[in-house]
């Protein structure tokens, strides 16, 4: 099996087949779809994604979605996961919704190429979701890559959230992490995906599911969140981003609640 080779302007990034392949013994229909959009000058940290991938495929069945968000100059090999290109740069939305219609998986995880999956934690997650079939959504928490510190959105206990609840919760930080949650694929693509944001559009699509199905905060550790210099968070126009980005959110919520006889929420930026 070949590894997959992905070359940009300053770097070679190799993910040996090895680092991609693992264990799917069991049922023959994939448990969990991953999601994952790479940009061509971000891919520093993609073989440590990957080995994680393998890893956690040691506990499910998994179909690993790549999608190259740019231009390549040179060709991409194919190894144990799916590839998707594109000819422009269009942004972690619209490159992980060009993947959805090849989800063959009843769980959907986005997963950033710079992130590394915790296998124990994602397996407890998804056994919660199979104890609570009625819900469409969990949560679980998230540490950072290196340092094992905690994000701000930490949860120790366990909690369920019924339909329409999760927008009236708001505060800073969030209750739970947007960025740690696995969806019901069939719920994600009844909200139609990521939403057209450059910036919190993981709480964009959780806002908008969890307003038609109930959800769950599970306190095990998902994903280990890596933070450096080249992330989107980290420029000068973030907080700008961010902020542009929660007004939108925050109309499109409430019109959506207007018209199910909710109340509109305001909540608030930092």
């Amino acid at each position: 099996m070949q590894g997959l080779l992905l070359r940009t302007q300053n770097h070679t990034v190799r993910v040996r087949a090895t680092d991609i392949s693992g264990s799917t013994e069991g049922d023959p229909m994939h448990k969990l779809a991953i999601i994952t959009a790479v940009a061509p000058d971000r891919a520093d940290h993609l073989h440590e994604t990957a080995q994680s991938v393998a890893q956690t495929r040691n506990h499910l069945n998994i179909q690993w979605i790549v999608v190259w968000d740019g231009v390549s100059t040179q060709p991409v090999e194919h190894a144990d996961a799916q590839l998707t290109t594109g000819k422009l740069c269009s942004g972690a939305s619209v490159a992980r919704n060009t993947a959805l219609p090849t989800v063959e998986a009843e769980y959907l995880l986005k997963l950033d190429a710079d992130d590394v999956l915790n296998p124990e934690g994602v397996a407890a997650t998804i056994h919660q979701l199979e104890k609570n079939p009625d819900a469409g959504w969990a949560a679980a928490n998230m540490l950072i890559h290196g340092t094992g510190e905690r994000t701000e959105h930490w949860a120790n206990t366990p909690e369920t959230y019924p339909e329409g609840a999760l927008a009236g919760l708001w505060t800073v930080p969030f209750p739970l992490h947007p960025g740690a949650v696995i969806y019901h694929t069939d719920r994600v693509l009844q909200a139609a995906g990521w939403p057209a944001l450059n910036s919190a559009e993981n709480l964009g699509l959780l806002l908008h599911v969890a307003e038609d199905t109930q959800g769950l905060r599970v306190p095990d550790v998902l994903v280990y969140h890596r933070q450096w210099d080249a992330q989107e968070s980290q420029q000068e126009y973030a907080p700008q981003r961010e902020e542009q980005a929660l007004k939108t959110i925050r109309a499109t919520i409430n019109a959506r609640r207007g018209r199910t006889g909710r109340e509109p929420v305001y909540f608030r930026t930092r």
